[in-house]
């Protein structure tokens, strides 16, 4: 009897020693894992501040290419409303403006280039969340407004869709209706002009 007092002893023993390295192992393990949650969290926000730091980037690296002295005259001429969308009579479209006693002509070509295309891909940029709707409001809403709302912008561009599809500046329409919905949302009752 003596043995089987023996051999309970020792199991005993042994099972104390699985117990209480079983414990220290799931402690370890539980450390282990809160200290990957605590990086997993600290890397997702250094991620945040990277993506915030290149849309700040992006949008100011866009902003410079985007001011230039074409983009500046051409929308002195918008907000003067002396713009006018004409159809050649051989169908080449472009636009006229009066200077002092003359009529002065710019491509289709260059008021695409200079504005519509850049404030389509303003549309494209926000839609796919590499620039955000705070950062297009303030530095290109007045823009934007101001040639969606030219009537001689709409008539080239309803002339485009018209003749080579329906999409045709579809996020320059998203841009101009997402900055509309900020200016509601921010009761922004002052408009500054930005030129």
């Amino acid at each position: 009897m003596n043995q089987l007092n023996e051999k309970k002893y020792y199991f005993k023993r042994a099972n104390d020693h699985i117990g209480f390295w079983t414990m220290w192992l799931a402690m370890f393990t539980a450390f282990l894992s809160g200290g990957t949650v605590i990086a997993v969290i600290l890397g997702l926000v250094q991620l945040n501040t990277i993506s915030e730091t290149s849309k700040a980037d992006f949008i100011l690296k866009f902003k410079e290419s985007f001011f230039k002295k074409e983009a500046r005259e051409l929308m002195d001429i918008i907000d003067k409303d002396s713009l006018k969308f004409v159809l050649s009579k051989d169908s080449v479209a472009h636009f006229e403006y009066k200077t002092n006693d003359s009529v002065s002509v710019i491509s289709a070509y260059e008021v695409e280039e200079t504005l519509l295309d850049q404030f389509d891909d303003i549309g494209l940029f926000e839609r796919h969340g590499i620039i955000d709707i705070e950062m297009v409001y303030f530095l290109f809403d007045w823009y934007i407004e101001e040639c969606w709302q030219n009537k001689e912008i709409q008539k080239y561009i309803l002339y485009e869709r018209e003749n080579y599809g329906t999409d045709i500046y579809r996020n320059f329409d998203y841009i101009y209706f997402k900055c509309r919905n900020q200016f509601l949302n921010n009761n922004d009752t002052t408009k500054i002009k930005k030129h």
